[in-house]
């Protein structure tokens, strides 16, 4: 394994996805490529583009959460931050299933529809529509130290 990526909305999910990505990249030698998608509505023309400040926003925050996870990593480890513009579900399936990239993780907001009861939105829209290995962390959950694993398949 030589590459994690962290899919991140600077939520307090994806602060916790975050201590995972640093407890795997230390446990097993990887880098952490921290990721975040943006998405600028279309308006009617008569608004100024907002996408400047949404970018120089994403800059500060990618800065900030690139400081911590530097911080945290062990000597010769690497982060480093993308961002793209795009329908989040596509763009983010289309970068998790890039053979460059060993796992991915990402915060779990809970929804409240029937196809997000588990998982929100997001998450339930990446893990339909990418192969890769995905770890997603729950809301409001805590880092705690992996002793077991469990591994669910069904007959697919």
């Amino acid at each position: 394994m030589k590459n994690i990526l962290l899919l991140t909305d600077f939520s307090e999910a994806a602060d916790s996805a975050t201590d995972y990505a640093v407890h795997w990249a230390n446990a097993l030698n990887c880098d952490i490529t921290l990721y975040h998608v943006y998405q600028v509505y279309s308006s009617t023309g008569s608004f100024i583009s907002v996408e400047r400040y949404i970018i120089d926003d994403l800059e500060r925050d990618m800065g900030k959460a690139l400081k911590k996870i530097r911080a945290a990593l062990n000597p010769g480890l690497n982060a480093t931050a993308k961002y793209a513009k795009g329908d989040p579900i596509p763009t983010l399936s289309k970068i998790a299933g890039r053979e460059e990239y060993d796992l991915v993780i990402m915060g779990n907001h809970g929804g409240g529809s029937r196809t997000s009861i588990f998982w929100g939105t997001t998450t339930s829209g990446v893990v339909h529509k990418t192969n890769a290995n995905l770890l997603a962390v729950p809301d409001s959950y805590q880092f705690k130290e992996v002793k077991n694993i469990v591994l669910i398949i069904d007959d697919e």
